[in-house]
């Protein structure tokens, strides 16, 4: 596959996760107002993204989103001030809620999801900034 076919299937592959994460969002009642902007901040494809959202009446503060091989979920922005740390506190949260859980297959869901996105957060390589830094 040539680099402009894969940066397509890429593309798809963002759109088509953030806009199912942004109907899951809205279904949940967590959103309810209209959106003005979903946008994508850092992918690994086809694992992993983290986007944000805004909605119309705050165009200043956004929401977290997080899908794509791991659990649809979000968190205010005042939570983290970038991707990076949106990921790290995304799998506290999924072990926090793992030891809430009562069913065990739930938990080790949860808990698998929650290591292997740490894991994700960990790796330095894929967090370099587009310059390299």
């Amino acid at each position: 596959m040539s680099n402009n076919n894969q940066g397509a299937v890429a593309s798809k592959w963002i759109r088509e996760s953030l806009d199912g994460a942004v109907e899951t969002v809205m279904a949940s009642g967590i959103i309810s107002e209209q959106i003005a902007e979903a946008r994508p901040v850092w992918s690994v494809e086809p694992k992993v993204l983290i986007g944000q959202i805004r909605v119309a009446s705050e165009p200043k503060s956004f929401i977290w989103i997080i899908c794509g091989d791991f659990p649809t979920d979000c968190l205010p922005s005042s939570a983290a001030p970038n991707a990076r740390d949106a990921a790290r506190h995304f799998s506290l949260k999924w072990q926090m809620d793992a030891t809430r859980q009562t069913d065990v297959a739930a938990t080790t869901l949860l808990t698998d999801k929650a290591e292997e996105l740490y894991d994700i957060v960990e790796e330095d390589g894929l967090w370099q900034e587009p310059d390299g830094t």
